[in-house]
């Protein structure tokens, strides 16, 4: 198995057409990857720190350690990369909880406004990341983020509390 390429992300520089999704990275200003995307090696746990780069086959180009390191304009282009690859929803308020038939109908209010989605066997679907940080899992593969649960209103709370 060949060796991980550490990248330091003070020698790139990512350009591009970010509404395209088609990125450049240039490492030490003379070696140029065309198409390139970008993926977390730890997408909830830590999710600035090894960030993969890799070609448009697939191919691992390297892994950046730390996003802090990476030059603002080129780190706002990764951002957006990787906010399009893991798209996650917050979850501020549950409105309506209801179970329909063997699923949960959930009415929610989202840092992406508000939305309804279904989730079947409730258990299989949410996963404590942390204590009191939640991911649940459409029927659809959304991901839907609870980052404190005891932060949610009463109502939100209660609506949670029959699920389990």
């Amino acid at each position: 198995m060949p060796a991980i390429r550490m990248i330091d992300g003070a020698t790139i520089t990512v350009a591009g057409d970010e509404a395209k999704g088609s990125l450049n990275l240039t490492i030490d200003g003379r070696e140029v990857h065309e198409d390139v995307h970008f993926t977390r090696a730890y997408p909830f746990s830590d999710a600035d720190h090894y960030v993969g780069a890799f070609s448009a086959d697939g191919d691992e180009i390297g892994l950046i350690p730390a996003l802090t390191a990476v030059e603002a304009t080129s780190r706002t282009l990764i951002e957006k990369d990787l906010e399009r690859r893991y798209f996650t929803p917050i979850i501020h308020q549950i409105s309506k909880l209801k179970q329909d038939a063997t699923l949960w109908l959930f009415d929610v209010e989202t840092s992406r406004g508000a939305c309804s989605f279904y989730v079947r066997h409730w258990r299989d679907s949410s996963h404590e990341l942390s204590p009191g940080r939640w991911m649940i899992t459409s029927v659809d593969g959304v991901r839907f983020e609870i980052p404190d649960w005891n932060k949610l209103d009463e109502r939100s709370k209660t609506l949670l509390e029959q699920l389990n």
